[in-house]
């Protein structure tokens, strides 16, 4: 997605090693998100995990939003999103995402925006990627237009649902 645009370089972006093969290595070490993506004018926190169901919610429901809220606090003048990313998302890590939308650090409390895709989601919006180039701009259209719908959506389960729509309404604005 558009990695000549970032302010930070690649592998400054990820916190874990690589073989030769590209392959992790090993998972980012403690305290450390995966991968913090830096843009002119917004940052991108990506958690990845491989976990399902309802060990994903107790493994991930608070390093996620302690990560995220970490790199808002280091970055005031920037808007910080969250990206969540498992081959399924367990409802409870939805929930928790949708309902934790402010986190203590240092005696602050920072807003969180912490968006759950699945990989199938993230494969899509690169296979959109290959066909209409866009920018990191439209990327972050896609997210404030993701985050806003959280506000606007009665619960999880409605915003989770909503989801899908909205990259597709973004695809075909593109």
């Amino acid at each position: 997605m558009a990695i000549d645009t970032l302010s930070n370089k690649p592998y400054e972006a990820r916190n874990f090693k690589i073989d030769d093969e590209l392959q992790p290595i090993n998972h980012a070490p403690g305290n450390r998100a995966d991968m913090v993506f830096e843009y002119e004018n917004f940052i991108l926190v990506t958690e990845v995990t491989l976990i399902v169901r309802a060990n994903q919610w107790s493994a991930e429901a608070e390093p996620v939003p302690r990560h995220v809220a970490k790199i808002q606090s280091e970055h005031k003048d920037k808007e910080v999103f969250g990206l969540f990313v498992a081959p399924q998302i367990d409802t409870n890590t939805v929930l928790t995402f949708f309902n934790n939308r402010k986190h203590a650090i240092n005696n602050e409390m920072v807003d969180l925006t912490i968006i759950p895709l699945t990989v199938d989601q993230v494969k899509f919006l690169l296979s959109v990627f290959k066909k209409k180039r866009y920018s990191t701009q439209d990327m972050k259209r896609l997210f404030e237009s993701i985050q806003a719908n959280m506000h606007g959506s009665k619960d999880a389960l409605d915003w989770q649902k909503k989801i899908p729509t909205l990259i597709d309404d973004w695809t075909q604005k593109l």
